[in-house]
């Protein structure tokens, strides 16, 4: 049997995180159901096993599923690449006879476009007719989607471009100086002594 599953499911858009069933609607024996034992497949305990992104388990006849969205693995899911994975579980009924069935159930794993977080590492300072005119610092993105390329800039221009300078001004329009980065998340504003401001 197949299932589908979403990092972060938002029930409203009817993703689900988890989901459940009754082993007998999986299992029939002609003694009856209750001749049934069941176990997971490689589990020690028969009844439990963690897989890369979520976790199986049967309970008082019925089997469950549950996303972790806490692993890395699942937040490392980008929907925006079309990233999914698959978590595959094999249930084994053994009747009282020894005689095994197996069943497989295979889950995908929808991933969605996480948005990144961003760093500083101090807080720039310059002084008029000081000797140094700039200060710089070192920005930090991280984004737990994997493969994600990371950007840095002040957005994007009318062309998609990013924007990789810009001017501080004051509330009248007047230049304190420009304020720059590169791809290596290296800020520099840059004090302009000319200026009103």
């Amino acid at each position: 049997i197949s299932q589908t599953v979403h990092e972060d499911a938002v029930a409203a858009d009817d993703e689900q995180s988890a989901f459940s069933g009754t082993l007998n609607d999986l299992f029939t024996d002609d003694q009856g159901a209750g001749n049934l034992t069941y176990a997971i497949k490689d589990a020690l305990s028969g009844s439990f096993l963690q897989g890369k992104y979520g976790s199986l388990e049967l309970v008082n006849g019925e089997y469950k599923y549950v996303l972790n969205n806490e692993r890395d693995a699942v937040q490392g899911l980008d929907a925006k690449s079309g990233g999914t994975g698959t978590d595959t579980f094999t249930i084994i009924a053994k009747d009282e006879r020894g005689e095994t069935t197996e069943i497989t159930i295979t889950v995908d794993v929808k991933g969605k476009n996480d948005e990144p977080t961003l760093s500083v590492d101090k807080v720039l300072s310059v002084r008029e007719g000081a000797d140094a005119d700039s200060d710089s610092g070192t920005a930090t993105g991280l984004d737990k989607d994997t493969g994600e390329l990371l950007q840095y800039g002040f957005g994007k221009d009318d062309d998609g471009n990013v924007i990789t300078k810009t001017t501080v001004k004051d509330a009248d329009g007047n230049a304190y100086g420009t304020l720059t980065v590169d791809k290596n998340g290296k800020y520099t504003f840059t004090l302009d002594n000319t200026s009103d401001a």
